[in-house]
């Protein structure tokens, strides 16, 4: 979910840049009725000429803004009907990347523009060139319920597929949107489909900030809480990564870990903890002993076998000294394990861990 979030980021500036038109031509005053919702003035440009499918240019010069694709940035639903019931092409794609008005739309979780446009002929196969996504994964992905409902009922496929093989259901159980999740299951989605890296819905499930809700709800209709996935690691394991104790609780009472409870995540450094970060880390005293003032889930990724057996490749450890004097009580950000997908990862985590590796003197 992580990297949708961020390429829809990527996603939003370009069409933000692409957005901010330069009215130069002869459809200027049509762009500008659009943008100041004057229904009226639109409706008596388009009777005296404007061309409803006129291109505006952006600040970069390029013409890739038409009205109706202005129309649905605005969220103006009026003005876009006014639009297409005067020709507007209803597939309209912008020529410097990015989704369909109906993609568009749906990121947006605007369903009266989704259905206006559907009703219209809009094209329900397109997808986002940016992200790999239709119109209902990428509702789906942003938790709009409404629109996903829109979608299905103008007859979507509810295991529609991104390009890299998630469905709907997969990118809902990642959002706190246990309707939505409800909804797609209620849909007969798929509830152990596999994505490309072997992931099912229930791996989605247990990210971070995930809600327990939505692997209970999976669990219910039958997903395998043992499926693992292309490395041979199951959900469990990555709740376990993302210390979401809500959805290890939910996994192990179906089974996973046995059945029980992991163990609790150390409270301080062990002898030996303490002499291989001294002798073959080459950390500070002072920094070892900040260690033990973390939280428990700092000390947890900072303790594991892994980042701590990590730490002996960055010879001559310029970086992990570095790290290690910079934490702070309150302020640390923990040292990822070092088998940790990067996509799992917060924002700031993934900046140190990025910052370290650039450090390294390989």
């Amino acid at each position: 979910m992580r990297k949708l979030v961020f390429s829809a980021l990527v996603a939003l500036l370009v069409f933000a840049v692409a957005s901010v038109v330069c009215f130069a031509d002869a459809n200027d005053d049509l762009f500008a009725a659009i943008k100041a919702k004057d229904i009226g003035r639109v409706r008596t440009l388009l009777a005296t000429g404007a061309n409803v499918n006129a291109l505006a240019k952006n600040i970069l010069g390029v013409g890739n803004i038409s009205p109706l694709s202005y129309a649905v940035s605005e969220g103006d639903t009026e003005i876009a009907r006014l639009l297409l019931d005067k020709g507007a092409d209803v597939n309209f794609k912008h020529p410097m990347g990015g989704g369909t008005l109906l993609t568009e739309a749906a990121q947006q979780g605007n369903a009266e523009i989704v259905r206006l446009l559907l009703a219209k002929g809009a094209d329900i196969k397109a997808k986002d060139t940016d992200l790999g996504y239709t119109a209902l994964t990428i509702a789906a992905a942003f938790g709009h319920t409404e629109t996903v409902k829109v979608l299905l009922d103008h007859g979507v496929p509810v295991d529609e597929l991104t390009d890299e093989g998630a469905t709907a259901l997969q990118l809902a159980a990642s959002t706190a949107h246990g309707e939505l999740v409800q909804l797609l299951l209620d849909r007969r989605a798929d509830v152990n489909h596999r994505d490309k890296s072997g992931r099912t819905a229930l791996f989605y499930a247990a990210c971070r900030d995930c809600q327990p809700d939505n692997a209970r709800l999976l669990l219910a209709k039958g997903a395998d809480v043992n499926a693992k996935d292309n490395q041979g690691r199951t959900a469990f394991y990555y709740a376990q990564a993302q210390a979401n104790q809500g959805v290890i609780a939910v996994l192990v009472k179906a089974g996973a870990n046995g059945g029980k409870m992991p163990d609790a995540p150390p409270s301080g450094l062990t002898a030996t903890d303490t002499k291989f970060l001294a002798d073959q880390c080459q950390v500070g005293q002072p920094d070892i002993d900040v260690i033990p003032k973390l939280d428990a889930k700092t000390q947890q990724m900072l303790l594991s076998r892994i980042a701590l057996r990590n730490c002996a490749l960055l010879h001559p450890f310029t970086a992990t000294r570095n790290y290690y004097r910079q934490l702070k009580p309150k302020t640390a950000i923990p040292m990822p394990p070092g088998d940790l997908d990067a996509v799992y990862l917060t924002d700031e985590e993934f900046k140190q861990y990025q910052k370290i590796m650039d450090e390294a003197p390989w």
